[in-house]
């Protein structure tokens, strides 16, 4: 199994039914900053962005997983908005996206975001 997706694998639930999972993971790093600005986000604004990259990972496919990072661009006001689009801040250098997904496409907005 350690080779077989999640979706994949049929899980008995007992009494003949069988039962499927799916799993969207997000992922941040605290400290976010790789630079000398370690108290740059709190840890929960990073839980925050960790979070929105789990709702990225979900729309686009499920079953996936979403990271995000700090890098020598991220600075404190753009994390402070109250709407965080994490393609956008990798867009525009202020984050670092890893993910098992070759693109990430925002739904709402058709941007679309290349990932390491």
């Amino acid at each position: 199994m350690a080779t077989t997706h999640l979706a994949a694998h049929r899980y008995q639930l007992g009494g003949g039914h069988v039962g499927r999972l799916s799993g969207s993971i997000g992922f941040s790093m605290y400290p976010f900053s790789p630079l000398k600005k370690a108290n740059l986000l709190t840890w929960e604004q990073v839980v925050a962005l960790a979070d929105h990259s789990a709702y990225a990972a979900k729309k686009n496919g499920r079953n996936a997983w979403v990271g995000v990072f700090g890098t020598r661009k991220s600075v404190w006001e753009e994390f402070a908005r109250t709407e965080i689009d994490i393609i956008s801040l990798a867009q525009e250098g202020m984050l670092s996206i890893r993910s098992s997904l070759e693109k990430l496409v925002d739904k709402a907005r058709t941007t679309r975001a290349s990932v390491s």
